[in-house]
C-alpha cells in the first residue's frame, strides 16, 4: 500500500474513501493500473503516519521534526483530527528549540491557538533563542513581533538590543537603513544603562548615520521631558 512515500492504487482508493472522497480518487490521483502513485508533497514519515491515524486513531511520532511532517501532512491531505491533535502535542512540547519552528509551521497552516501559544513560548525563552542559530534565520515579522513584545522574559534592555543588532548583522543582503531602524525603534533605549549606551550603542555601525543618531536623539529626548518607556513585563529583576 505505501512504498517509499508512493501508494499503490489500491492504496489510494481506501485513503480515498477514508478521507471521504468519492469512490475514485481526485483526479490527480488517477487510475494507475497497479502502478505505485507518488504524493511529492506529502513526505513518506508523515504518510505513513497519516495511514496509522486513520486506520488505528493514533500514531508514533519520533521527535518534534517529525511531528511538523505529520502535522503538515495532515493538513495537505484534509486529516483535521490528526491537525488538531498534532497541534496539540506541538504547544505541549515548545521550548526555547521548537518555539520558532512551531510558530512557523502554525502560521502556514493558519493555527491561531499554537501561533498564540508559540509567541508565548518564543518570548518566556528570548534569551536562549537569540542565542541559537535559528534567531539569525528567523522571519522579519517573528523579530518584529518579539521584539515588540511586553512579555519578552530578559535580564534586561540590554538583551533585546543585542538580539536586534544580531539579527540585523546577519541579514544577506543587509536591510535598508529604513527597514533596520524601524526594527531598532522596538528596543526601548530609555532602559539602557548609561554605560551600555556609550560603549556599545553609540559604537554601533547601524546606528551611526545622521538617521540613526537622529533616532537615538529622539528616544532619549522623549524619556527627559516623561515619555517614559515601558518595562518588559517578564524583566527578570537583579538581585541587589
Amino acid at each position: 500500500m505505501l512504498s517509499d512515500g508512493r501508494l499503490t492504487d489500491e492504496g489510494a482508493r481506501n485513503l480515498a474513501k477514508v478521507l471521504g472522497f468519492s469512490a475514485r480518487p481526485p483526479t490527480s490521483w488517477a487510475d494507475t493500473a497497479g502502478r505505485p502513485l507518488s504524493l511529492p508533497e506529502v513526505p513518506t514519515q508523515g504518510l505513513a503516519a497519516c495511514l496509522e491515524f486513520i486506520y488505528t486513531g493514533s500514531c508514533a511520532v519520533a521527535d518534534e521534526a517529525e511531528l511538523i511532517v505529520v502535522l503538515e501532512a495532515a493538513a495537505y491531505l484534509q486529516i483535521r483530527p490528526l491537525v488538531d491533535a498534532a497541534a496539540k502535542a506541538m504547544s505541549a512540547h515548545l521550548s526555547a528549540t521548537t518555539a520558532l519552528a512551531f510558530w512557523a509551521v502554525a502560521g502556514r497552516q493558519g493555527l491561531s491557538q499554537l501561533t498564540a501559544d508559540a509567541v508565548s513560548a518564543a518570548a518566556r525563552h528570548f534569551e536562549q533563542i537569540a542565542a541559537t542559530p535559528a534567531w539569525l534565520s528567523a522571519p522579519k515579522e517573528m523579530v518584529r513581533v518579539l521584539l515588540a513584545s511586553d512579555r519578552l522574559k530578559v535580564a534586561d534592555e540590554e538583551a533585546v538590543y543585542s538580539a536586534a543588532v544580531k539579527w540585523l548583522h546577519a541579514q544577506a543582503p543587509p536591510p535598508a537603513e529604513d527597514d533596520a531602524l524601524a526594527l531598532l525603534r522596538l528596543v526601548r533605549f530609555a532602559l539602557l544603562s548609561r554605560e551600555f549606551v556609550q560603549e556599545t550603542v553609540l559604537n554601533e555601525p547601524l546606528l551611526r548615520t545622521f538617521a540613526g543618531m537622529q533616532m537615538l536623539n529622539n528616544s532619549f529626548f522623549g524619556a527627559l521631558h516623561g515619555d517614559s518607556a515601558r518595562r518588559r513585563m517578564g524583566v527578570v529583576e537583579k538581585l541587589t
